[in-house]
């Protein structure tokens, strides 16, 4: 539902926006075409466990940072 909502706030921005070329109007622009591709993508990334243990068997069972107790250890 989110989603759907996001992308909708989306095109209506890109239907309505500003006819005017200014520097100020290009950028905000420009960053709209970057973030929807971004709330398109990124949910399914997050929630898909074959990107997870994809990542997982990349990366393997790298841990920077181990909290035990009351210290971090490295």
């Amino acid at each position: 539902m989110t989603m759907v909502v996001l992308e909708l706030l989306f095109f209506a921005y890109w239907e309505f926006k500003p006819t005017s070329s200014t520097a100020f109007n290009l950028m905000i622009e420009e960053n709209s075409n970057i973030c929807y591709f971004d709330v398109l993508i990124l949910p399914y990334l997050i929630m898909n466990r074959s990107i997870h243990s994809e990542l997982q068997r990349f990366f393997g069972n790298i841990v920077i940072f181990k909290i035990s107790g009351s210290s971090i250890d490295r």
